[in-house]
């Protein structure tokens, strides 16, 4: 393993003898300053279950518009869906603060939509808003309505304006916006002062129709507004009295269509239509699930109704989007992440590369709430099929020696844990001769060096340890045991072989490690102190035990803090999710980050780790001798962060032939002589690229055909951002006339952890 540094000029610094070499690294670590903040949390542009958004279709652009609502949380965002695939996350330069309940409308003259008020994290808002499919715009106008309670709005195609109505002070009011000016309407008769109402423009009567809502009571009355005044319709059907329903015009049928809401204890998933006279019920095959507070928008692009999102009877957030074509609904777009959950298991499954997640507590009535699902990196995938019932408390890990995801729960009413296991493709529960007792806040982990799965949890205020080989759980009886604690978080470093445990109570928290004998309390300078819940993954590209916590007297703030197997040190992220307990984490190696979702009262999805990640990527191509063409890749997690130990495996090489390993500064001019990649067909070598400037050559132990190079960075800060290049050439005496092959290229870039 050797040890560089590099010098101001951009060459590369070398000790010449191997004590040289232990000198220059001590040095460099004793002179390290302390690390600056270099990591951050990063949302997942996902749409998360929202009720209360504002909608409108944009027929133009053909794209349903949503914006705001409320995700457990009064939140913004403006979203948009093209009727394929999942709503995409626009990020325009400005926007409007974050809300429920704002209304929407698509202005057809003026070809943007308008968005009016919503309840701001404060209060009722005023605001009058316009997106023109890439920029919201603030409109101020002379006279402007007064902060409305859950205010409605559609659009008048004859009159061309947007007609808004809401409760202001008692009574219901009625503006009118041209898309210059506010005007206040007095209609001699007016509904009834109401909230949470439903309203919808009749193309073909050229009026507004006003249904139900509530004033105490839930209403079942219709209303039509004709630009002058209201007028009661008076249908010998109507539907059952309801509240935060919603309606939509369907002009190739001549129908105004209505969907759902509730009245007091009754959720209804009925749909209606009204002809101008009457109202009619409508049976259909596939209905959406009863929910209030959602949005309906007429979709002219595929002549249909969209229906999104809403809030389920028991308090499950949807993001989903149906449609409805005037006799049956089908849904077109399910909700593309996972229902908010508390303490569901999640680990990483390396073969797959996926992170796995498995059960957890959702709020009643979630269909499939030991769900199976699995998360790629950009999308979250529910898999559908049987799998461990539901249970109290469990664990999850890894076995990356037989490839199988291995889950631990309690099954309800026994009093022993299952053990299943999941292979990618289906759940198989196992039955070994002897289980485990019902321990509490059980931990799991998978010790790599010793191909054991590591079972930790407490007994009557009483810690054990469990080892599972694939057949049967044995429990690991050790001299010394870590004292009880309330809450504790486990993982397993495999750089240095060691289960990792973080004990928290009554502000006495302590660090263990288990190194397959024995456990031993470690001692460091820093202690994270407070005490509340959470959870720790190892990250393997930067050699850290990230340990996650909601801090703070409240729970106020996530915060993070990492173990590199000698000190604790705390981060401060530039963002940080807000704080949350019983979220499930793991980390994601194909990524290099940690991934966490959800938690109590959230359903959104992060990820944590380095905001300038180290890397190791190959470019160019090698060219073929009698083994094939020899490949040079990253031959281990471990990245090039400061302090690391990078390797890089070449495999494909004549067995045992004389191997060299390339080390450059530039793999875009050799010493500026000439440019590179450089073909060398001049020199015999037809086929063949010189990819990289040889600042420096190392030999090589080739062994049955494959050879492994090692650098262990320094802690030397001058080398962050700083670039080095490599390239293997074998002799190959058939391959061409010169006789020597090359490899591919690798690019690595150094990195502070």
């Amino acid at each position: 393993m050797n040890t560089y540094c590099f010098e101001g000029n951009g060459r590369m610094a070398f000790p010449s003898t191997p004590t040289a070499a232990v000198g220059l690294l001590v040095v460099s670590l004793l002179l390290t300053p302390a690390l600056s903040s270099q990591v951050t949390w990063t949302e997942f542009p996902i749409i998360g279950g929202r009720r209360a958004s504002g909608c409108a279709y944009d027929s133009v652009r053909r794209q349903l518009v949503i914006f705001g609502g409320n995700n457990y949380k009064i939140t913004g965002g403006t979203w948009e869906w093209d009727g394929t695939g999942q709503p995409r996350l626009r990020k325009p330069t400005v926007s409007p603060s974050p809300r429920d309940w704002p209304t929407m409308v698509f202005d057809e003259a003026r070809r943007r939509a308008v968005l009016f008020g919503g309840n701001t994290t404060s209060s009722w808002t005023n605001e009058t808003w316009e997106w023109d499919g890439d920029n919201w715009t603030l409109i101020t106008t002379a006279t402007t309505p007064p902060p409305l309670q859950e205010p409605k709005m559609t659009f008048d195609i004859a009159r061309a304006r947007s007609v808004l109505i809401g409760r202001y002070a008692g009574t219901l009011e009625v503006w009118e916006y041209d898309g210059t000016t506010w005007t206040h309407r007095s209609p001699p008769t007016v509904p009834p002062p109401r909230t949470a109402f439903s309203l919808a423009y009749d193309d073909a009567r050229q009026v507004c129709v006003l249904f139900g809502g509530t004033n105490g009571t839930d209403l079942d009355d219709t209303w039509i507004w004709n630009g002058v005044t209201f007028t009661q319709a008076n249908p010998s059907t109507k539907p059952p009295p309801r509240s935060r329903h919603a309606m939509s015009y369907d002009p190739a049928r001549r129908r105004t269509v209505l969907f759902g809401g509730s009245s007091f204890t009754t959720w209804f998933t009925d749909t209606w239509e009204w002809d101008g006279a009457q109202w009619g019920s409508v049976p259909t095959t596939r209905v959406p699930s009863g929910r209030v507070n959602f949005a309906m928008q007429y979709d002219s692009t595929c002549s249909r109704t969209l229906l999104f999102g809403g809030d389920t009877r028991s308090s499950r957030l949807e993001a989903d989007v149906w449609a409805y074509d005037g006799s049956d609904w089908q849904l077109l777009c399910p909700s593309p992440a996972p229902y908010m959950r508390i303490y569901a298991c999640m680990t990483y499954d390396e073969s797959r590369s996926r992170a796995v997640m498995f059960g957890g507590s959702v709020p009643y009535g979630t269909p499939n709430p030991n769900a199976t699902w699995e998360w790629d990196g950009n999308v979250w995938t529910e898999r559908v099929l049987p799998g461990p019932p539901l249970h109290q408390r469990q664990a999850m890990t890894y076995d990356s020696v037989r490839n199988k995801v291995v889950y631990f729960g309690n099954s309800i009413p026994t009093s022993l844990y299952s053990t299943w296991e999941w292979d990618g493709e289906s759940w198989l529960e196992v039955s070994p001769p002897s289980g485990m007792p019902k321990l509490e806040n059980v931990k799991m982990a998978f010790d790599s060096r010793r191909g054991l799965t590591m079972a930790f949890g407490d007994l009557a205020t009483a810690f054990q340890t469990w080892e599972w080989n694939g057949k049967n759980w044995t429990r690991r009886i050790t001299s010394t045991v870590p004292a009880f604690a309330r809450q504790y978080a486990l993982c397993y470093d495999s750089w240095r072989g060691r289960l990792v445990l973080f004990t928290s109570t009554s502000n006495i928290n302590a660090t263990w490690e288990f190194d397959g004998i024995d456990w031993r309390q470690r001692s460091s300078v820093h202690v994270p102190i407070e005490e509340y819940s959470g959870d720790m993954v190892f990250d393997s590209r930067r050699g850290r035990s990230v340990l996650l916590r909601s801090e703070g007297g409240g729970p106020v703030i996530l915060m993070s803090h990492e173990w590199d197997g000698v000190d604790w040190q705390t981060r401060s992220p530039f963002v940080t999710p807000r704080a949350r307990d019983n979220f499930a984490c793991t980390f994601d190696v194909a990524t290099g980050s940690v991934l966490m979702f959800s938690g109590a009262g959230y359903d959104d999805t992060w990820s944590y780790g380095p905001v300038q990640p180290a890397s190791i990527t190959r470019f160019g191509n090698g060219c073929g001798g009698a083994s094939g063409t020899p490949y040079l890749l990253s031959g281990a997690l471990p990245l090039p962060y400061l302090g690391n130990a990078v390797t890089l495996r070449v495999t494909n090489l004549p067995s045992g032939a004389p191997t060299t390993m390339l080390f450059g500064l530039s793999n875009t001019t050799y010493f500026g002589k000439f440019g590179l990649p450089q073909e060398l067909t001049m020199i015999g070598m037809p086929g063949c690229s010189l990819l990289v400037q040889d600042d420096l050559a190392f030999g090589l132990v080739n062994v049955s055909g494959s050879a492994t190079w090692g650098q262990a960075l320094c802690v030397c800060p001058s080398i962050i951002g700083a670039k080095f290049y490599n390239q293997v050439v074998t002799l190959d005496a058939s391959a061409n006339v010169l006789g020597f092959v090359l490899s591919n290229g690798t690019a690595s870039t150094i990195r502070d952890k």
